[in-house]
C-alpha cells in the first residue's frame, strides 16, 4: 500500500502520511493460523498493537495460542503486552 502511496497521486489526496503509518491506530490479534504469519504480523504492526486471540468457540479457533506464541521465542516485555497488556491500554484498564 505504501508503494501504491508513493507513485500514484490520487492516493495521495485523501490521507497526508502512507497507509503504513496509520498501522499503529489498529489492534490485532494473533489469529494467523500459522507461526510465520504470526511472526510476519508482529514484525509489521510491533508487538504493542497485537492481542491474544482465539475464535473460541468457532471451529476456527486457535486450540491453543499460548503454545503458539512461545513457539516464536518473543522476548518476555512482548509476550506480557501482547497477552495482558495491550488488552487493558486498549479497554482503559488499569
Amino acid at each position: 500500500m505504501d508503494h501504491a502511496y508513493n507513485v500514484r497521486q490520487e492516493c495521495r489526496e485523501s490521507i497526508p502520511q502512507p497507509p503504513s503509518a496509520y498501522l499503529r491506530r489498529f489492534f490485532l490479534d494473533t489469529i494467523t493460523h500459522g507461526d510465520q504469519m504470526l511472526k510476519l504480523l508482529i514484525a509489521v504492526a510491533g508487538s504493542a498493537q497485537v492481542l491474544l486471540g482465539t475464535d473460541h468457540p468457532y471451529d476456527m479457533a486457535d486450540p491453543d495460542p499460548m503454545v503458539r506464541l512461545r513457539r516464536l521465542k518473543l522476548p518476555e516485555a512482548d509476550l506480557a503486552a501482547i497477552c495482558e497488556q495491550n488488552a487493558a491500554r486498549l479497554l482503559g484498564l488499569n
